[in-house]
């Protein structure tokens, strides 16, 4: 493959991923519009704060998967305590 076939996915892969943040940004947007007129201020507090919560969990199950698949990259005997850790916690998918 040459370098401009190369530097064409990239940068199509690269267009990809912004529409598809794009897309998600208007969504979350609209939803954020829509809950508020819909719920009120109690209700959408309530709904924002769950959010928030989300989000929290989410960062951190990040954070739990790049240190698990670094541990497994650098020594693949780290491989049985990830997933041990993992099954223990109940997070495996």
């Amino acid at each position: 493959m040459s370098d401009r076939a190369s530097t064409s996915q990239v940068v199509r892969g690269g267009l990809v991923v912004a529409v598809a943040m794009a897309v998600m940004n208007v969504a979350s947007y609209a939803l954020t519009n829509v809950a508020a007129h819909v719920l009120g201020p109690v209700g959408y507090g309530a709904f924002a704060a769950l959010m928030g919560l989300v989000l929290v969990l989410g960062v951190a199950s990040l954070g739990l998967q790049a240190t698990a698949a670094r541990r497994v990259a650098a020594d693949a005997t780290h491989r049985e305590a990830v997933e041990a850790v993992t099954r223990a916690s109940g997070v495996e998918s």
